[in-house]
C-alpha cells in the first residue's frame, strides 16, 4: 500500500456480533491426562501419542473444509477429536458425550491465535443467571455461529481432573452447590466445584485402560419457589478411577474437585 493509498477508504471489516479477543495460550495435556489417569500418563507419556494414532487409524472423517478437516473416534461415551489444518495434526483432544442442552447467551470468545484461530473459548451466560468459560470443540467448523449467533444450545461436558468428598467451611448449608473458576487454571476453562450426584454409570476404554464413572453433578440448586428447576446446573462428567478419592460413587453423593469444561453447539 502506498502512503496515498491509506488515505482511501478501506473495506470494513465485518463485525462479530460476539467480542473476539486472540489469545496465545491454550493446549490439551492436561485433558488426555484427566482421561487416561495421571499416573498411568506419568509412567507411559506415550499414551497420548498412542491414542493420537488411534484416532488417525480408526477415526472418521466428520467435516471437511477443504484445507481444514475434523477427525473423530467414536466411543460409547467419549469422542476423541483430531483437527488437521493443511497437511499436518493442529490439535487434539477428548470430550464426554452428554444428551444435557444448556441454554447459553455468549458474552466473549477467546480465540487461539497460536493455533490460527481455529480453536476458542467461550465466555457465556447459562441460563441467563450463571456465568461459565468453556472450551468449544466444535470452534472451527462454527466459527460464524459463534460469532455471530450470541444464543446457543450447547451440549457441555466435563473432565474431572480429581474428586473428593467435599469439607465445607462453618455456615454452608450441607446440600450447598456451587463452582468458581481455578485459581490457576480458571483462564484455561476449569473450574473448582461442589456438586451433588444425580446420576452415575461406570464407562470404560478397555484397550487404553481407562475405567472410571460418568457422573451427572447438579452444580447450582435452583430456587423452586421461582420457578427453577431444584436442580439448576446439571453436567456430565468423566472421573478416573484413580483420580477418585472415595471408595465409590452412588446417587446422593457429594463431589468436589477440579473439572474441565468443553461443549458444542446442539443443532
Amino acid at each position: 500500500m502506498g502512503i496515498f493509498d491509506f488515505f482511501k477508504k478501506q473495506p470494513a471489516t465485518p463485525q462479530s456480533k460476539v467480542p473476539v479477543t486472540p489469545v496465545y495460550d491454550g493446549k490439551h495435556g492436561d485433558r488426555w491426562s484427566a482421561l487416561l489417569g495421571w499416573q498411568r500418563f506419568d509412567d507411559d507419556p506415550t499414551m497420548v501419542r498412542s491414542a493420537v494414532e488411534e484416532i488417525l487409524q480408526e477415526g472418521e472423517l466428520k467435516v471437511d473444509l477443504g484445507d481444514k478437516k475434523i477427525i473423530v473416534l467414536d466411543y460409547p461415551d467419549f469422542e476423541w477429536i483430531m483437527l488437521v489444518d493443511g497437511t499436518k495434526m493442529a490439535s487434539a483432544f477428548p470430550w464426554v458425550r452428554t444428551d444435557l442442552q444448556l441454554p447459553c447467551t455468549s458474552r466473549s470468545i477467546k480465540e487461539w491465535a497460536h493455533v490460527q484461530g481455529i480453536e476458542a473459548q467461550v465466555e457465556a451466560s447459562g441460563k441467563n443467571t450463571f456465568g461459565l468459560l468453556y472450551f468449544a470443540t466444535d470452534y472451527m467448523q462454527n466459527k460464524q455461529r459463534y460469532q455471530n449467533e450470541p444464543d446457543l444450545k450447547i451440549a457441555l461436558s466435563g473432565l474431572i481432573y480429581g474428586a473428593t468428598a467435599p469439607t465445607l467451611p462453618a455456615g454452608f448449608a450441607p446440600n450447598y452447590a456451587g463452582y468458581m473458576p481455578h485459581p490457576e487454571q480458571g483462564i484455561y476453562s476449569v473450574i473448582d466445584f461442589v456438586g451433588e450426584v444425580r446420576a452415575v454409570r461406570s464407562v470404560s476404554v478397555p484397550q487404553f485402560g481407562i475405567q472410571g464413572y460418568v457422573v451427572r453433578l447438579n452444580l447450582i440448586n435452583g430456587n423452586v419457589e421461582e420457578g427453577q428447576d431444584a436442580h439448576f446446573f446439571l453436567i456430565d462428567a468423566y472421573v478416573d478411577h484413580a483420580s477418585l478419592q472415595v471408595p465409590s460413587v452412588n446417587v446422593g453423593d457429594r463431589l468436589s474437585g477440579a473439572m474441565w469444561l468443553a461443549g458444542k453447539i446442539v443443532d
